[in-house]
């Protein structure tokens, strides 16, 4: 996090340091350490008014360690009085994220305070996805790691994002190394160009700051995940873990720290990826083979995580027929996701847009997913068409062992079954056909219905895969006969 004072300003000490507390308190638990710090930092400050007023470049940097430390250096070219770059946070002081024309701080530092302050240790999440990958652009990305977590309800928010970033990191790279024609390990460098390309298909505006052969800055201002992303941290894992998890890949390990986050309320988001091995716990650490998931070391008393005992960790499998990811596993790996619609035509088509983005994200071949498509259109269309005027309705997908349920579910007005299966439509008569429809494409058709009690229309199709596909193997969908 960066900083920029200007101290002919009156007040700037006064802004800096409120958001300097508060940037450490998003990352303390405990007060009395951030109080330490902020005493640490009033020291360095004080340098600011000993030297010469110019403005000043502020630095907090984190080591792997997790320990803080705060860097002061001049802001070259900037006169006293000028507009300062980056964010407003008051009178005489800014905050990052900076323009590209906007001035350079000095290369040397006028002094550093070590804060006292530690980072606590976040659990290690480096999962064995296997062939498993979540598809580039926004809406396929976003339906496909809403079936994902479908899938991995076994596991809790964190391991499950980090699961999702790993194999959104392996798309990256295949699409990296597609584009450039790369081939050979990537160096951090090529490994951010992957991160960033991939990113921006799926509406996260990363950008490369800093990078070399063994590390590099990436810096965002909008998350993939929008607004809902704020106060929800466990997400910024699958972030990192689609970093890392392909830089682990080329090098064998890598290390990425968050040190800002839209999650937990900072201005942007900034991660520092090094390849090589951790020296501390203050970063995610990936490996290659993935070293697993195992659980955070508990915090010392002073707010720091002591290092995790030494030993390999407990790898993580991938879900597949017979192996689950993580304790309490579902019986057998699945896909579900549930709509609830308003009555109203607008939700047909957004009924049909997910549930084919879903099977499509999941390898399902498309002449069986225009089936379900049309059988689905069917369904909500009679849904429609008996339900009573602002019922809402649902729309549930559930796939399993190579089969596709899809249950259309109101509670409205509901229709006397045995007098519609009774009425055939004329030769022109386009009413009436909707069941007729659904049992043409579906391997079995279920309804039930009450006259005044709603309707439920349950389809049910076995699902061919396209050839090579993973995902019938994850699924447990039997192999087709050769």
């Amino acid at each position: 996090m960066d900083w920029c004072v200007d101290p002919s300003v009156a007040g700037w000490r006064q802004a800096l340091e409120r958001d300097l507390a508060a940037h450490l308190a998003r990352r303390v638990a405990d007060q009395a350490p951030v109080e330490t710090a902020m005493r640490q930092a009033a020291v360095l400050l004080d340098r600011i008014l000993e030297d010469t007023p110019a403005p000043h470049r502020v630095t907090l940097s984190w080591g792997d360690d997790g320990a803080g430390s705060l860097h002061l250096r001049l802001l070259d070219g900037a006169a006293p009085g000028a507009p300062l770059p980056g964010v407003a946070i008051g009178p005489g002081a800014s905050a990052s994220p900076w323009g590209p024309g906007d001035p350079a701080p000095a290369a040397a530092d006028v002094a550093v305070a070590a804060l006292g302050v530690v980072r606590p240790a976040e659990a290690a999440m480096d999962p064995d996805v296997g062939p498993v990958r979540l598809p580039s652009g926004r809406d396929r990305f976003l339906t496909a790691l809403v079936a994902m977590g479908s899938q991995l309800q076994g596991l809790g928010p964190e391991e499950a994002c980090a699961f999702a970033g790993a194999a959104a990191s392996h798309r990256a790279e295949e699409e990296h190394r597609h584009e450039g024609g790369t081939a050979g390990p990537l160096d951090a460098r090529g490994v951010a160009e992957a991160f960033v390309a991939y990113q921006r298909t799926i509406g996260g505006d990363f950008e490369i700051d800093e990078a070399s052969a063994r590390e590099a800055v990436v810096s965002n201002h909008t998350c993939p995940f929008g607004p809902a992303v704020v106060g929800s941290p466990h997400l910024c894992r699958v972030t990192s873990a689609m970093l890392g998890s392909m830089a682990a890949k080329c090098a064998g390990e890598a290390v990425v720290r968050l040190d800002e986050r839209l999650a937990v309320g900072d201005r942007r988001c900034r991660l520092v990826l090094r390849l090589g091995p951790a020296t501390g716990p203050g970063a995610h650490r990936y490996r290659w083979p993935p070293a697993g998931i195992t659980a955070a070391a508990p915090p010392g008393a002073d707010g720091a995580a002591p290092p995790a005992a030494p030993g390999p960790p407990a790898p993580a499998t991938r879900p597949g027929p017979g192996r689950e990811l993580g304790p309490p596993a579902p019986a057998a790996p699945s896909v579900s996701l549930t709509l609830r619609l308003l009555h109203d035509r607008d939700g047909v088509p957004l009924a049909r847009h997910v549930v084919r983005e879903s099977l499509a994200a999941i390898d399902v071949t498309s002449g069986v997913i225009d089936d379900i498509e049309l059988a689905l259109s069917e369904a909500c269309t009679n849904v429609l068409r008996h339900a009573g005027p602002g019922d809402a309705y649902e729309v549930v997908l559930h796939v399993r062992a190579g089969r596709c349920e899809v249950q259309v579910t109101d509670h409205g007005q509901g229709f006397d079954l045995a007098s519609v299966r009774k009425r055939r439509p004329g030769g022109q008569s386009e009413r009436g056909r909707g069941l007729a429809i659904m049992e043409g494409v579906m391997d079995a058709v279920e309804v039930v219905s009450r006259p005044g009690q709603g309707s439920r229309v349950t389809l049910v199709k076995q699902l061919a895969f396209t050839p090579g596909s993973a995902v019938r193997h994850v699924l447990g969908a039997p192999t087709p006969d050769p």
